[in-house]
C-alpha cells in the first residue's frame, strides 16, 4: 500500500482528464473493439472525476454521480496495469466514498466485474440484485451496495435551525424541485391538509410520492411563495412559522433524520 498519495479532482478538458479518458478506455474498452465514445455514457458529463497521479501521469481513476437524493453511482473504477495490486484501487474507492458521504450520500451502488467482487465485498460492499450482462462489453456485472456509513447526530440550536430556514426559504422560493427536495430523507413522512385537497389523503411517504405532491403543488400554486416569521427549535426538530403568498399562516413541524434530512413533517395552517 502506498504510504502517501494524492488524489486529485480532473475536469473534462484538461490534461489529465484526457489521461484517464485513455486509461478507461484501454482497459474496458478497446478489446472489444468498440468506439472511444463509448467512455461519454450518460453519466459523464455531470459526474465528477477523480484520479491519482504519479509523475505527471494518471495511475488510478473513479467516477462518482449522484443518481438521485442521497444515492450515489460509482462506475469505470480503473488502475493501470503496471500499478494493480499495489493499493491505488482501494485508496481510490476510499476516496469515493468519502466524497459521497460528505456530499449527503447513504447509499452508494455500482455494478462489478465478476473477478472484483471480493474487491468490493472487503470494502462493505454488498449484492443487491442478480447478475447481468454489460450492453456494451456483454461481460456479467454484478450490482452492489454499500450503506454503512456512520450515523450523524443532529443537534439544532437557534444558529443551526435559522440557517436550515433561510435555505428551505429559497429553496421553495425558487420553484426548484431538485433544490426543494435535498431539504428531505427517502423515508420522509409528510401529514398536511393541502396533500389531501390535491392528493385525497393527508399522509404521504417516501421521497418520490413527497416530490410528486410537491410538483403538483407548485403547477396548483405557481405563485408561490413563502416568508419565515420566525423559527422554533428543539431536540432534532424544529418548527416553521411562515406566511405564503396570500397572506396565510402556517406552522411545519420537521423532524432530522441522522443525515440532517427531513423524516417527518406536519403542516399546519391557519385558513384551509
Amino acid at each position: 500500500m502506498p504510504n502517501s498519495v494524492m488524489i486529485y479532482e480532473i475536469e473534462p478538458g484538461d490534461k489529465y482528464y484526457h489521461q484517464a479518458f485513455n486509461l478507461r478506455y484501454s482497459l474496458f474498452f478497446q478489446k472489444h473493439g468498440l468506439p472511444e465514445s463509448i467512455v461519454k455514457d450518460k453519466f459523464e458529463s455531470y459526474s465528477r472525476h477523480f484520479a491519482v497521479i504519479e509523475s505527471d501521469t494518471v495511475i488510478a481513476y473513479g467516477r462518482l454521480t449522484k443518481i438521485k437524493n442521497e444515492v450515489y453511482k460509482i462506475s469505470q473504477m480503473a488502475v493501470r496495469e503496471d500499478k494493480q495490486k499495489m493499493g491505488f484501487g482501494s485508496i481510490i474507492l476510499k476516496h469515493l466514498i468519502n466524497i459521497a458521504e460528505k456530499n449527503g450520500g447513504r447509499e452508494i451502488i455500482l455494478n462489478a466485474r465478476i473477478p472484483f467482487i471480493k474487491f468490493y465485498q472487503k470494502h462493505g460492499f454488498s449484492s443487491s440484485g442478480n447478475l447481468f450482462l454489460s450492453e456494451s462489453t456483454e461481460l456479467p456485472h454484478q450490482p452492489m451496495t454499500y450503506k454503512q456509513f456512520p450515523d450523524r447526530e443532529i443537534t439544532m440550536n437557534k444558529s443551526s435551525a435559522n440557517q436550515f430556514a433561510a435555505k428551505w426559504e429559497k429553496s421553495w422560493n425558487s420553484h426548484d424541485i431538485q433544490k426543494i427536495m435535498e431539504h428531505y430523507a427517502s423515508d420522509i413522512v409528510l401529514i398536511s391538509p393541502i396533500a389531501g385537497k390535491l392528493l385525497g389523503n393527508p399522509e404521504v411517504k417516501g421521497f418520490e410520492a413527497v416530490k410528486d405532491y410537491f410538483i403538483k403543488g407548485l403547477q396548483a400554486y405557481p405563485d408561490l411563495k413563502f416568508r419565515v416569521l420566525d423559527v422554533l427549535y428543539g431536540e432534532k426538530s424544529i418548527v416553521l412559522y411562515y406566511v405564503n403568498q396570500n397572506n396565510v399562516k402556517a406552522g411545519e413541524f420537521m423532524q432530522f433524520g441522522t443525515d440532517g434530512k427531513i423524516i417527518r413533517m406536519h403542516a399546519h395552517y391557519s385558513e384551509s
